[in-house]
């Protein structure tokens, strides 16, 4: 089983969460990715049907949104 995991946010690109994550991955031979999504607050109930459909096996739903 691949193991896709993932952490959300808006604005999620300074996450280092995917190299973290991904380091011990590789480092454990475990098949997976773990990567940053950007998904904004009036995207998140599409991407919760993203999940629900079964597109990731595991997850990590921390979002943050940064307010103006």
């Amino acid at each position: 089983m691949i193991i896709k995991a993932f952490v959300i946010g808006h604005p999620i690109n300074h996450s280092r969460s995917p190299f973290i994550h991904g380091s011990w991955l590789a480092q454990n031979a475990i098949d997976g990715s773990y990567e940053a999504i950007d998904v904004a607050p009036a995207d998140l109930p599409a991407f919760s049907e993203r999940l629900r459909g079964g597109e990731f096996v595991e997850r990590s739903s921390v979002y943050a949104v940064r307010c103006r």
